[in-house]
């Protein structure tokens, strides 16, 4: 009989809010404007500075929630802070090294305008990928590497320790989003 033992879960959705993405497009022109850019990840590309802005805190929060309370079983009332977030343009040929978000529970994503061809997120998960069961097996528990097509108006959530990057944008529009890590205690 096949156990699965351990499991990498990614929560996804879709939130539709034209305000909010019409403030992360004036807050993203905004720090261009001020050559405020960071390196992280981040290839090419314009990565900015946390941002601090009380609505897309809020919202964030609230989507979170609603994911987490729609998605998951909780064994008691827990607290989410968020810790960060920032908004990231990625032009043609630009993208996202392999990463993690260590000391936050989960990270986030949620994409504001992708083009065709702009580049995909994926996951990897390193212990499976160095004994590469993948190949032998059509079962999926042994993949290593898993990708997800991401659309406009995207929301994910993922454990912040799940190693992940963004596949370059080979379009000649940006793409758009805004990331950020969340804390989740005991209430």
């Amino acid at each position: 009989m096949l156990q699965n033992i351990f499991k990498d879960s990614i929560l996804v959705d879709t939130f539709v809010d034209k305000e909010f993405n019409n403030i992360i497009k004036d807050l993203l022109q905004k720090e261009k404007n001020n050559n405020k850019i960071i390196n992280k990840s981040n290839v090419g590309g314009f990565h900015t500075q946390d941002i601090d802005n009380e609505f897309v805190i809020n919202k964030l929060l609230f989507w979170t929630h609603k994911l987490i309370l729609k998605d998951l079983y909780l064994n008691h009332k827990i607290t989410i802070n968020l810790q960060n977030l920032w908004i990231n343009e990625n032009l043609k040929n630009d993208y996202n090294q392999e990463h993690t978000h260590p000391g936050s529970s989960f990270s986030g994503v949620y994409y504001i305008e992708v083009p065709e061809n702009s580049g995909n997120i994926y996951f990897k998960n390193d212990p499976k990928e160095f004994i590469e069961l993948s190949s032998f097996f059509k079962n999926t528990e042994y993949d290593s590497h898993k990708e997800i097509n991401n659309y406009n108006n995207q929301f994910i959530l993922f454990p912040s320790n799940l190693r992940h990057g963004v596949y370059p944008n080979c379009s000649d529009k940006p793409r758009i989003s805004v990331s950020f890590n969340i804390k989740i205690t005991s209430a």
